[in-house]
């Protein structure tokens, strides 16, 4: 089963036992801004500079998939 960006980086973020918060701290941006990419309201623009920083959250392999 195919799943989408937010369902995906939700996943991944509960799997790591983080919280929004964790990930925003780890990207720049807010809590509620990583709630708004889960639900699919919103889609990150991942530059070389917050590719970085979301490689903190997730692996390369699942980065590329969604590039």
């Amino acid at each position: 089963m195919s799943m989408d960006f937010g369902s995906r980086l939700k996943v991944v973020r509960e799997e790591k036992g983080l919280k929004r918060e964790d990930v925003a701290k780890k990207i720049g941006t807010s809590g509620a801004i990583v709630g708004r990419y889960e639900r699919n309201e919103r889609t990150p623009n991942i530059d070389t500079k917050s590719g970085k920083q979301w490689l903190q959250v997730v692996t390369t392999q699942w980065m590329v998939r969604f590039t």
